[in-house]
């Protein structure tokens, strides 16, 4: 069975399983990265929002021997485990004031993303771009959906407004969080360093001087690159300039200058790492990027 007639299937049996009014619906959704993924909607009666279930995992269950009847009784388990807030407005996102609260950016890679950034109020940063989203709490963790242009005309503000908004909310609900990272390359990628042309490195002490940079739910921490004076203040515990390397969209590492490692060593690191450990929709880049403690200034 090809993964469009599984997609089919499992619609039909779940609609086989509930009432008759409640709305099935499959489609296409594109994340970041270009990666577009097939996903089943279940909305039932009465509500305005509903969680979007990404079908791959279940169509690898199916190709493992498991039945679609089995597959759907899953399906509306885990679709009803993960529940979305109740809003008594359906309007209530549909106005700036009252979906302010909820802005956040973040940032992904420019070129992966130049199709969605068509459509997508952003500003460019070095080879990524600061993007917005809303997000609402859910029973584990957040649901999040990305601002477009037509949200900024619906909501009569410019890119700046939003963009002031979105700082705000960055400092107050998302503090950076900086954590030294033990045993990094041994849990990661034990050889990825001896490929480098410098054999005299030490994994244990690479590993030892690395700092993990993210935000407090490590949910697309690299947005931490750009909050004001963090980069400075880093620089100042260091006493030096450092690395930057995009462990992925959520996460950064940091590692101090001390002068044992080349920008080319450490970008063959991080390229062998997003090509092996890391999945298409996490990647930040294959770039290395470097603070100055002298210039106060983050280049490629």
């Amino acid at each position: 069975m090809t993964k469009q007639e599984f997609n089919t299937e499992i619609a039909e049996e779940i609609r086989r399983q509930i009432a008759d009014k409640t709305e099935i619906m499959l489609h296409s959704v594109s994340k970041n990265n270009g990666l577009v993924l097939d996903a089943l909607t279940i909305m039932y009666p009465g509500t305005c929002a509903a969680p979007t279930m990404y079908l791959e995992p279940y169509y690898r269950d199916f190709l493992q021997g498991e039945s679609i009847e089995n597959l759907a009784d899953r399906l509306l388990s885990d679709n009803g485990a993960y529940l979305l807030p109740e809003f008594t407005d359906p309007e209530e996102l549909e106005t700036f004031d009252k979906a302010e609260d909820r802005i956040r950016y973040r940032l992904v890679n420019y070129d992966m993303n130049r199709e969605m950034l068509k459509n997508v109020p952003h500003i460019r940063f070095l080879d990524l771009a600061k993007i917005y989203c809303m997000i609402m709490e859910v029973d584990d963790g957040f649901a999040s959906a990305i601002i477009r242009n037509s949200d900024l005309e619906d909501w009569n503000i410019t890119l700046e407004e939003l963009d002031r908004k979105a700082e705000k909310n960055m400092a107050e609900y998302e503090p950076a969080r900086v954590e030294p990272l033990r045993e990094l390359i041994r849990s990661i990628s034990p050889g990825a360093l001896r490929e480098t042309e410098d054999e005299d490195i030490d994994p244990d002490t690479f590993g030892a001087a690395l700092y993990v940079l993210s935000t407090k739910n490590r949910l697309f921490g690299a947005s931490c690159l750009l909050y004001p004076g963090l980069m400075s203040d880093l620089a100042s515990q260091f006493e030096s300039g450092f690395f930057i390397l995009p462990s992925s969209v959520h996460e950064l590492l940091v590692l101090p200058d001390a002068g044992f490692f080349t920008r080319r060593d450490l970008e063959c690191m991080v390229s062998e790492i997003n090509t092996t450990q890391v999945e298409r929709i996490d990647i930040l880049s294959n770039h290395v990027y470097y603070y100055s403690r002298m210039s106060d200034s983050l280049t490629l």
